[in-house]
């Protein structure tokens, strides 16, 4: 490696490094300000949050990659041109192109990193994040019930609450709906209820049925139970889905459900690629930082730098909105997964053949 390629590895390497821990923390604090109402009012054990923090970095470093091959990329050319490090190079004959080499390869090396991550670690902690969130009703099973919304129990029980008290396991105003083999429907008002595990326990009860026919009828109780046996098949074991699939997964799983109809693996192959879109999208960032840093005052403006923070907004903004447009069938999976990064590439290059 020559001095050169050497000497911008180092001011590319600094804040990458530095920008990838901010946008992990980032992402990590937005996850914890989602939870910390349920934290602190529901009583979740401190050892279970730090768990699944734990396990949602791979997926915040994920997001974090890209985004910081682009702003290291922009900082690094700043610099050199604040610096008046451009000047002398440019004028030994060496090119916009040839000076931005390091960040392209850097680009490449984190894209690689990033599929790694996506198909080895975020999976296996995605599983077990989602684990960790579906053990909690086994242990206090309250914690599943939000008051004044509907909840699935289980496939074929609803639970409307009106308060809940997590520490003693008591539902307040409960109402419950479950349709029976017959095709009877169940509604139960309780003015108290304690689940436990399996079990719904239900005092004070006015239970309405209607039948098949029409026929209502209704009859108050002072105690019944409410059984629930898929609460435990429901909640239990890490749950498989297209997110936390490898990408080897994904592949047989589209191969598997392949038919006459390309409609029934859109989900899927949506998924697979917007996965090594995701990935990519490292290379076409560092293609588009320096020469977008170099289009304000030759770099030596801060304004390129702030350039770049607004168009990594606008490609965020765009992935969801071309993935909206896969998911409702407007786009074919590969346009929508792979368009934003070719028009990335092609602003990229359009600015390095400018200044070359």
């Amino acid at each position: 490696m020559k001095i050169l390629d050497r000497h911008v590895a180092r001011e590319v390497l600094g804040p990458f490094t530095v920008a990838v821990l901010t946008f992990v923390v980032l992402v990590i604090g937005h996850l914890l300000f989602q939870v910390i109402t349920t934290v602190v009012e529901r009583g979740v054990p401190l050892w279970a949050v730090a768990r699944f923090v734990g396990y949602q970095v791979p997926f915040a470093l994920g997001l974090a990659l890209p985004v910081s091959v682009l702003l290291a990329s922009a900082l690094a050319v700043h610099r050199l041109a604040r610096d008046n490090e451009l000047t002398p190079m440019r004028a030994a004959g060496v090119s916009v192109a040839r000076v931005l080499w390091p960040t392209w390869l850097l680009g490449l090396g984190v894209a690689g990193l990033s599929f790694l991550v996506a198909e080895y670690v975020e999976p296996k902690a995605d599983r077990r994040a989602e684990g960790i969130v579906a053990d909690m009703p086994l242990s206090r099973p309250t914690l599943a019930l939000r008051p004044g919304k509907f909840t699935t129990a289980t496939e074929d029980v609803c639970f409307l609450p009106g308060t809940v008290d997590d520490q003693t396991g008591t539902v307040r105003d409960l109402k419950a709906f479950w349709v029976e083999p017959g095709g009877t429907v169940t509604l139960v008002e309780a003015e108290r209820a304690r689940i436990r595990r399996s079990k719904c326990i239900v005092e004070r009860v006015r239970t309405y049925r209607l039948d098949e026919r029409g026929n209502l009828t209704t009859g108050p109780a002072y105690r019944g139970t409410i059984d629930l046996p898929g609460t435990l098949a429901t909640f239990t074991g890490e749950q498989r889905t297209q997110r936390n699939m490898s990408v080897g997964e994904l592949l047989r799983r589209i191969r598997q459900a392949s038919g006459p109809n390309p409609e029934t693996t859109r989900s899927l192959r949506l998924e697979l690629h917007s996965r090594l879109g995701l990935a990519f999208a490292c290379l076409a960032f560092a293609l588009l930082g320096g020469p977008v840093a170099l289009a304000f005052r030759d770099g030596k403006s801060i304004g390129g730098v702030l350039a770049v923070v607004l168009f990594g907004f606008v490609y965020y903004v765009g992935m969801l909105w071309a993935r909206m447009l896969g998911e409702s069938a407007v786009l074919p999976p590969v346009a929508a997964a792979w368009l934003p990064n070719l028009v990335t590439m092609a602003v990229g290059v359009v600015l390095v053949w400018r200044r070359s």
